[in-house]
């Protein structure tokens, strides 16, 4: 089964988690990602620390702008993934090594310190931001509202396991978000 939240970070968190070991039960850093350029006006993303020094967030912000900044630091795009919409970036922050995991059933998750619920797993058709043929990604149907700049927030588990990153909010339901599944 493929991964792709957790392909962006896994040659990183490999080394972190021991042998035997789950990998971490706390809850990942959270950041905030301001990104700026040209005439364009900023953008505002969440970001999740995913091992020192590298943070995950989603690349829809990055649209034509060259300047990156996490907590108010200097940051550099190092990679980024148009079909999940995640984007790395390095950055002088710190937080515990990150275990993505794939969500068993609706349930249950907190998004950046707020309750909600998963209440549904599908295949979603998303339209590239720049135009051209629908992408299908697995995603997380999410109970909560989002409003600008929680794009990159960490969905997670019980467990400490982050099992998906919000990337969109309905256009037709106020109180329904979306996120990218870590499986």
């Amino acid at each position: 089964m493929r991964r792709p939240l957790a392909a962006a970070a896994a040659l990183i968190t490999i080394g972190t988690v021991a042998c035997g070991d789950d990998g971490p039960r706390s809850s990942p850093a959270i950041v905030a990602v301001r990104v700026s350029g040209c005439e364009l006006r900023d953008e505002l993303a969440t970001g999740i620390v995913v091992a020192d020094g590298l943070v995950l967030t989603v690349a829809h912000v990055l649209d034509g702008r060259k300047r990156v900044s996490v907590d108010g630091t200097a940051g550099s795009v190092v990679a980024v993934d148009e079909r999940i919409d995640a984007a790395l970036i390095t950055a002088d922050v710190r937080g515990p090594a990150v275990r993505f995991d794939v969500l068993a059933r609706p349930g249950p998750v907190t998004i950046t310190g707020n309750a909600a619920s998963v209440t549904r797993v599908i295949d979603a058709d998303v339209e590239p931001r720049g135009g051209g043929e629908p992408v299908r990604r697995r995603a997380l149907v999410l109970d909560v509202p989002v409003r600008r700049g929680d794009s990159g927030a960490a969905v997670v588990g019980a467990d400490g396991a982050v099992r998906g990153m919000v990337f969109a909010v309905s256009t037709g339901q106020d109180s329904t978000s979306y996120a990218v599944d870590a499986g």
